[in-house]
């Protein structure tokens, strides 16, 4: 029986839950885009690189009272501009930004409603991110088994984002140089045709006795 104590005691510590270890301090450690998904960056505060999603098919803004603004929204961190993402089987893979949902910097704001509304993004000097646009994202970062048991997730709480290489044509200047290209072709189109019609004799100055 003067065991009897010890034992209780024992049984008492192991049905308490294990304090959680303590997130590894440090300034950030940079990480390449393959390498960010690894297990040993758990809970650590990283850089990576890459392009973010801001054209999402579902709806990526909601409540999180883990977020400073009491909203989040889940930006895909993808390897490349064009990398596949019209399926979910597509996305999977790549790592899921939480950015504080806001228009201060280093968050993110949503164009419209529904599902699948575009997304501004905005840096830590407040420009707004280009889909073009390489960019340098800094947070902790959770790698977890997936549910199901296939593969890993890994997500990022963000701090910073900032412009890594800037698009060297966005797409606001793609918009630009196409209405200008589509000004010179009607004004090639219209000088051709004021040409041929004095060659006529059916200038401005004599149309009307012309075409009496």
């Amino acid at each position: 029986m003067r065991f009897a104590p010890f034992l209780f005691i024992l049984v008492l510590l192991m049905a308490c839950p294990a304090p959680e270890e303590p997130l590894p301090t440090g300034p950030p450690i940079a990480v390449d885009y393959a390498a960010a998904c690894d297990s040993t960056n758990h809970q650590r505060l990283v850089t990576v690189e890459g392009y973010l999603n801001l054209f999402p098919r579902l709806l990526s803004c909601y409540p999180d009272e883990e977020a400073r603004s009491g909203r989040s929204c889940q930006v895909k961190l993808m390897p490349a501009v064009d990398a596949p993402s019209e399926t979910v089987e597509q996305e999977r893979d790549y790592p899921t930004l939480f950015i504080d949902d806001g228009h201060r910097p280093n968050e993110a704001r949503s164009r419209g409603y529904g599902f699948g509304p575009p997304l501004k993004v905005f840096t830590a000097d407040s420009t707004e991110i280009d889909p073009y646009d390489r960019v340098r994202v800094t947070g902790r970062f959770s790698v977890r088994d997936r549910i199901g048991g296939d593969g890993l997730q890994c997500t990022m709480d963000v701090d910073q984002i900032e412009v890594a290489v800037r698009a060297v044509v966005s797409w606001a200047d793609e918009r630009e140089a196409d209405r200008q290209a589509l000004r010179a072709r009607i004004d090639s189109s219209q000088a051709a045709y004021d040409s041929l019609r004095a060659v006529h004799g059916h200038d401005e100055d004599n149309a009307d006795s012309s075409d009496g």
